[in-house]
Formats: C-alpha cells, structure tokens, sequence
C-alpha cells in the first residue's frame, strides 16, 4: 500500500485501530511494510475539524477530530522524535470562511442581486471553534444554545 496524505475527515469510532493505521503510514512514509529513517519527509496530514469535543444524545460531550489529532501528535511524537504537522481545514479555518463566503458572493450575483452580499453569518454550537472561526474571518457569528453549548 502507497499513500501520498493522511486525511482525517471525521472523527473515527474505532480510534486503536485508525491510529495504529495512520501511524504506520506516517512511519513508513506512505509504503506499508517498510521503515523510514528518521528525518525522512513527513507524508502530508490535513485534518478538516479541530474540535475537541461534540454533542450526542449522552449528558456529556463526547471526543471528536480535533481530540483524535491530539491523541495521534501524540504519539507520532513519541514514535518518530518529531512533531507531527497537519494542515487544518473546515470550520473554523480562515481558508473554509474564504472559500464560503466566495461561493456565496457568487450565488447572489447569480440569482440577480447586483450588490452581492449583505450580512454573512456563522451559525454554530461551539463558542471555541463556530464563533471565534466566524469573528475571525470578519463575519457575524450566532452561538445556538443546542448540541454543545446548551444555556442552562
């Protein structure tokens, strides 16, 4: 097996075996059963959300990506001597608001409205990532009190 990137998508449900997996991808440099010295280039890893923790149906937040990468820096640390780097997209990456805010620019001018956008809002559950993610791409933001953050 040759792989060229490591790319976390969602969070996994079984976390032992999409570690070990990743691990020895990223100790391989992509080619399973062989080894890699150390200092050899690092496959690129690009995570698309760094949340912590999300809201289920359980009274308490459960772990998500974002706790799943940390675990995994972890131990690439550990095994390879070195910091693992990722590349982070989706929410709340200025990338993800540049790309979103671009596609409604021109969604509006599609449908006839000359003067493009007017207000842009970030929705979200997350004051950590949906609300600083949308302060700091210069739109509005909106804390729903349901799933993580709940106004009790």
């Amino acid at each position: 097996i040759l792989a060229t990137s490591a790319d976390t998508q969602n969070t996994p449900v079984d976390w032992d075996a999409h570690v070990q997996f990743l691990l020895d991808l990223l100790l391989t440099g992509g080619t399973l059963g062989r080894s890699v010295k150390k200092g050899s280039p690092q496959l690129p890893v690009i995570a698309c959300n760094p949340d912590l923790v999300w809201a289920s149906e359980y009274h308490l937040p459960r772990l998500a990506c974002g706790a799943f990468l940390h675990m995994l820096s972890s131990l690439y640390l550990e095994m390879a001597g070195r910091e693992l780097e990722v590349t982070w997209c989706g929410k709340p990456t200025p990338l993800t608001y540049s790309y979103a805010i671009d596609c409604l620019q021109k969604k509006a001018i599609e449908l006839g409205y000359s003067d493009g956008l007017g207000e842009v809002y970030g929705i979200g559950d997350n004051v950590d990532v949906d609300v600083v993610g949308a302060n700091q791409a210069g739109v509005n933001s909106v804390l729903v009190c349901s799933g993580l953050y709940k106004n009790e």
